[in-house]
């Protein structure tokens, strides 16, 4: 008989293996990438915030032009306008290595040269000053059904949509003698396309999040209706593209205009408890002052409450140690005896705990 894990690895007992574990006070002293997703309405200032990340690195980190690198993967043709507005001043325009894609497979390719770009940048200059910057998701999302379209059935998504509507009402016409123009369908099977779909665009957005390299991401903002208790709808807003793009991030900000002025949410962050609204103007810069600011504070409010915990422990601790100096030899004696006793009866559970589901994993995996 041979375990499941003989069966793939070819291996028994304790086998030699190459997986380190590395210790979380490391990470966490580290550097850890920035990982933003910046979602709004059309025309709110997403590409902007996105653009200020310059200026941030030039003027509040005081990083050499030499030092600056932003590579800008542009599919929605939004950057060049703002570059004229002057946004950023005309020296550090050179630290921008742009390019504008046409199709999915040309954003492949020029994700993977950038992040080659951006590496050795990092290799020479450090990674502060290194920014992968992807215009915009949803853009990507649509690219990649799009690919796969022409890739697997030689015409592009629109076309091969309206092929499937021509079919859906023949078929009704068939069916019904009926014919209607609000008969629904769709262009690709939930299993046997977007089985294939997601893991294209997924691999893509993944190889960007584990690069460990700065990156920002723009998403127009989408409307979509949600049931809730009770049969009632509730409208619900997320960042156009693929539905797990927003797991990726660490940190997501929604952009609003509001008579005339852009307005910042705070709508997810991993390192912060604390969220904000309505930031008026907010910059990069400004967005990782409030940041640090916020994880200062929280991280003071964590030690304090750490603090009175080790203090109660210890409190509670001695006061243990006092009840047991209070007791008669016989009842410090009883005590022990009871503590042996729970110990070893632990230690057989969970000895014949293991031994049975040892026996029955054998059982299982019996070939």
């Amino acid at each position: 008989m041979s375990s499941l894990h003989e069966m793939i690895h070819g291996k028994g007992g304790e086998a030699d293996t190459n997986v380190e574990f590395q210790n979380m006070k490391d990470l966490v002293d580290g550097i850890r990438s920035y990982k933003i997703q910046v979602e709004g309405e059309m025309k709110c200032g997403k590409t902007r915030f996105c653009l200020s990340v310059v200026n941030y690195l030039y003027f509040e980190r005081k990083l050499k032009p030499e030092e600056i690198l932003v590579v800008w993967i542009d599919l929605d043709n939004g950057l060049i306008p703002l570059i004229h507005q002057k946004l950023i001043p005309d020296e550090l325009t050179k630290c921008i290595q742009y390019h504008l894609c046409t199709d999915f497979g040309e954003v492949l390719e020029a994700t993977d040269a950038a992040i080659a770009i951006l590496k050795k940048h990092i290799e020479k200059h450090g990674p502060m000053g290194a920014w992968l910057i992807i215009d915009n998701m949803g853009k990507a999302w649509e690219g990649a059904r799009d690919y796969y379209s022409r890739s697997v059935y030689g015409k592009s998504m629109r076309d091969l949509l309206f092929q499937r509507k021509i079919e859906a009402i023949q078929k009704s016409a068939a069916k019904t003698g009926k014919t209607s123009g609000r008969i629904p369908a769709r262009e690709f099977d939930q299993l046997t396309d977007y089985g294939i779909i997601n893991p294209l665009h997924n691999d893509w957005a993944d190889e960007i999040k584990d690069s460990n390299i700065n990156f920002m991401w723009t998403a127009l903002l989408k409307y979509e209706e949600k049931e809730v208790i009770g049969n009632k709808k509730t409208v619900v807003a997320r960042g156009e593209g693929q539905k797990h793009n927003a797991a990726r991030v660490d940190f997501i900000i929604r952009r609003k205009l509001e008579e005339g002025r852009y307005l910042s949410d705070l709508m997810g962050s991993r390192y912060t408890s604390q969220l904000f609204s309505n930031v008026e103007d907010m910059d990069f810069t400004e967005f990782r002052e409030m940041i640090e600011a916020t994880m200062e504070r929280e991280g003071k409010l964590m030690d304090k409450h750490w603090t009175r915990e080790r203090k109660s422990a210890k409190v509670t601790e001695s006061l243990q140690v006092e009840e047991e100096e209070q007791l008669e030899p016989e009842e410090l004696e009883l005590v022990e005896s009871e503590k042996q006793t729970e110990e070893v009866q632990e230690t057989t559970g969970l000895k014949e705990d293991t031994e049975s589901s040892s026996q029955e994993d054998l059982e299982d995996y019996d070939i």
